[in-house]
């Protein structure tokens, strides 16, 4: 998928690693809650993160001299089945969503409808809802479903009550609710199912902590947890007090284990790290052709040979350049030149970037100075001659009018303005759709440069005998048959 898609699959895969090799069954008040709360926060906010595309790195600057102009090598694809593979995909993402959201659906209903059904007492901070003796007991933001009638004793009464309010007066149900949602939309990811169930552990050993504080007979309680079946209700929204996890928690009862400090620093500088890096913007900025001789050959005697000569070169570049079908189906297309020198022992080195998808792009540059959603509305402007541009219309009132030479026009800028141009703005949904295109032109420029990097030895270049380096230049065209 998209850079920011993968990044925050992967930050929820990081955090689910840490929680469980340095944080699972260790006591730290509220460290574990929050550190599995945020994780899951900075991961729904990482495309914002990631918009934000700062870097601390100044963009590297290529000066280059004579080298040796190859042939282009055309990486082409089709519309056509770009389509098909693309809506196939998100069909049975949607189809997936669907079933999930029927099944909380219905599991909410039944929890809502038996709230409804049920006598209701008002208390001090929460409302006590009587329910039949075979439903749990188990809370819900401010409720709490209580029997009519129970054989429990009054001191397991009180245990349990404390239990409870230790869940409703932390809002633990916010984060479960939050939960809820985000394995909603993220379905396919085992990390978001595992963080959730370790957040409900986390919530069940920081409630028992609660009620410790007021009835602090360790003994006692581990003895009425375990006296006790599941619950037999499976509504899978509220907080029952017993259930699957009663052994577990018997067992941090009784535990004594602790996140050190050191243990605690680590898993706060690893999670800042991963949230650093998603707002890391990698940007590879071509530069100007403009002092750069390009010419047909060098002073040599014979030129750097590839197995299987120019054709095997680019062979090897088709072979193993990835275009990927996402990318494409936002109908990114372009030229990438990439330099690089074969030295005296036939090796690849020195790969540079001289010019990328987008050079030139006069209107997807200037949304790297300007608030997408704070636009309103994108016209062409055109006049007679060689200029041709674009005016933004701000919200302000103000208005930007951009222009460029005609020969210099960007595949990019004619994506972005068919994408944004018209009536009708949603500025998050610009701000998101500028990134992805960002991270397309950057994806396509990075892998165009690793493919050489990666490229097996050549034959060096040989001149009095002796074998010399020498600097050479790649065009590769990408396009999209039905597009260009």
């Amino acid at each position: 998928m998209t850079s920011t898609i993968f990044t925050t699959h992967l930050s929820l895969l990081v955090a689910t690693t840490l929680y469980y090799f340095l944080l699972r069954g260790r006591k730290r008040g509220q460290f574990n809650r929050i550190f599995l709360v945020l994780s899951c926060l900075m991961a729904l906010l990482m495309p914002g993160l990631a918009s934000l595309h700062f870097s601390l790195f100044e963009p590297e600057v290529v000066v280059a001299s004579s080298a040796l102009l190859l042939s282009p090598v055309e990486i082409n694809a089709t519309v056509e089945t770009v389509t098909r593979e693309v809506d196939s995909l998100m069909l049975l993402y949607w189809l997936c969503f669907g079933v999930l959201v029927f099944r909380f659906l219905v599991q909410f209903g039944k929890f809502t409808s038996h709230l409804l059904r049920k006598k209701w007492q008002v208390e001090a901070d929460y409302i006590r809802v009587y329910s039949q003796t075979d439903f749990p007991i188990c809370s819900w933001f401010n409720f709490l479903f209580w029997p009519s009638s129970t054989d429990l004793k009054v001191e397991d009464q009180s245990r349990i009550l404390a239990h409870e309010l230790g869940h409703i007066r932390q809002w633990y149900s916010l984060d479960r609710l939050f939960f809820d949602f985000c394995s909603l939309i993220w379905w396919f990811n085992p990390a978001i199912w595992l963080m959730k169930s370790a957040l409900e552990e986390e919530h069940e050993y920081l409630a028992d902590a609660y009620s410790l504080k007021e009835y602090p007979d360790k003994k006692a309680y581990a003895q009425l947890l375990a006296s006790n079946t599941l619950g037999q209700f499976g509504f899978g929204v509220g907080h029952p007090f017993f259930n699957s996890k009663s052994l577990k928690r018997i067992r941090m009862i009784k535990s004594d284990q602790k996140i050190s400090i050191k243990r605690g620093l680590l898993v706060v500088g690893l999670f800042v790290m991963v949230g650093f890096w998603a707002c890391q913007y990698e940007e590879m900025n071509p530069q100007s052709e403009q002092g750069l001789e390009l010419v047909e050959g060098q002073q040599v005697d014979i030129l750097p040979e590839f197995e299987g000569g120019l054709a095997g070169f680019q062979q090897y570049i088709k072979a193993n350049l990835n275009y990927p079908k996402d990318i494409q189906a936002y109908g990114v297309e372009g030229e990438v030149l990439i330099q690089f020198e074969v030295d005296e022992t036939g090796a690849v080195r020195n790969v540079k970037l001289l010019q990328g998808i987008g050079e030139g792009s006069t209107l997807f540059s200037a949304f790297d100075q300007l608030r997408p959603n704070e636009v309103i509305n994108i016209n062409r402007s055109e006049k007679a001659g060689k200029e041709e541009g674009f005016v933004i219309n701000m919200r302000n009132g103000g208005n930007y009018t951009l222009k460029r030479p005609a020969e210099q026009a960007s595949n990019l800028d004619e994506v972005l303005f068919h994408h944004l141009s018209g009536d009708s703005f949603d500025g998050r949904e610009n701000n998101k759709y500028v990134s992805l295109l960002r991270y397309c032109r950057n994806y396509i420029n990075h892998a165009a440069v690793k493919v050489v990097k990666d490229a097996p030895n050549w034959k060096p270049a040989m001149k009095n005998g002796a074998p010399v380096s020498v600097k050479m230049v790649l065009p590769v065209h990408f396009a999209i048959d039905g597009l260009s």
